[in-house]
């Protein structure tokens, strides 16, 4: 009865170290995006080059003020005058910033890979939702 007692313990151990090494790893998503510094962190002139997508120069300068404002003139992102609040610009992580400009279909996405350069994305947002690529290039600091 003792041998009995004993199997069936050393049974149970087993059974439940097993269920332990086989369930859910957890801890396996991705890395979630490092928070960026601030879109008021790249403040100065910015010199814009890049193409549309017909191929068409997309060029120009742009500020980006102290409280995170981006004023400038770039044919296709921004005209001269006109500035982008940061209420319109959101953070994505990784130091990419997304700037909705709904009122003309368009979103512009900014990546900086250092202190003083970086890239730009342009899309066209569809009545479906859906955003297609219109634009890309590059952002160096003046």
């Amino acid at each position: 009865m003792k041998n009995k007692i004993l199997s069936i313990i050393s049974l149970l151990i087993l059974i439940s170290i097993f269920a332990v090494s086989c369930g859910d790893k957890k801890g396996t998503d991705p890395t979630p995006p490092t928070p960026n510094k601030g879109i008021q962190t790249y403040q100065g002139n910015w010199k814009v080059e890049g193409k549309d997508a017909s191929g068409q120069t997309v060029s120009g300068t742009i500020n980006i003020s102290s409280d995170g404002t981006i004023t400038g003139n770039v044919q296709g992102i921004i005209g001269e005058g006109q500035s982008i609040t940061k209420d319109k610009i959101t953070d994505r992580g990784n130091e990419t910033y997304e700037i909705n400009m709904s009122e003309y279909s368009m979103i512009y996405e900014f990546t900086f890979s250092s202190d003083n350069s970086g890239s730009f994305k342009i899309f066209v947002s569809s009545p479906d939702g859906n955003k297609y690529e219109g634009g890309s290039g590059t952002l160096k600091r003046q």
